[in-house]
Parts: C-alpha cells; sequence; structure tokens
C-alpha cells in the first residue's frame, strides 16, 4: 500500500470535514476560499485516488474538441503564443475606420 505525506507534496491541510450519512462531503467552504481557480475550471475536478484511500482533487478544465486543434498544432501555439504576447507588450496601432468596407459582399 503506497501512501504519500501531504505534507512534504505541498499540501497544506486547511479544514477538517465529516462524511454525511450517505457519504457525502461538503467542500463549499474550500471551494470559496479557491473561488479564483475553480471559476476557471468551471467547478470541474480530476479525482485521484491511491492505494490507502487518499484523495486528490484537481481543478481542470475541459477544452472543446473544435479547440483541441490548437494543442497538437506545435506550430500554430506558438504563433498564437506569440501574437497574445505581442498584444500585451506592443501599442495597439489605429488602422483607422474601416466603414467604407461596411456594405461590401462578403465571400462564403
Amino acid at each position: 500500500m503506497s501512501t504519500f505525506d501531504p505534507k512534504t507534496a505541498g499540501f497544506k491541510k486547511v479544514d477538517s470535514v465529516a462524511a454525511d450519512s450517505r457519504g457525502r462531503v461538503t467542500l463549499s467552504k474550500q471551494i470559496q476560499q479557491l473561488h479564483a481557480q475553480i471559476q476557471i475550471a468551471n467547478g470541474r475536478f480530476n479525482v485521484y485516488v491511491n492505494d490507502a484511500g487518499q484523495i486528490v482533487l484537481d481543478p481542470t478544465m475541459e477544452i472543446p474538441v473544435r479547440e483541441q486543434w490548437i494543442y497538437k498544432n506545435p506550430k500554430a501555439l506558438k504563433a498564437l503564443q506569440r501574437g497574445l504576447a505581442s498584444a500585451v507588450t506592443k501599442p495597439l496601432v489605429d488602422a483607422g475606420s474601416f466603414a467604407k468596407y461596411a456594405d461590401d459582399d462578403v465571400d462564403e
């Protein structure tokens, strides 16, 4: 049976909770303390259990299939990351109004 020591694995004890009569554990207070991380993950967790019965909840987010391609294409991902970094560090360039194109036909 393998166990791990949460303290040496970088965890800190934040509370002690008891299961109810149906075996459920409520973590709402702990979740509220981690609001930003949980909000990013849309309240979803991967659940890990070891042989000793220790449980780890890892906030996670699911990526829709239509968006996963970017992570499977290293060149496109790198270009996206460069573009995002550039958007943060470089000043915005005003290209003027595009109103004159508003009535143009669009090829579909």
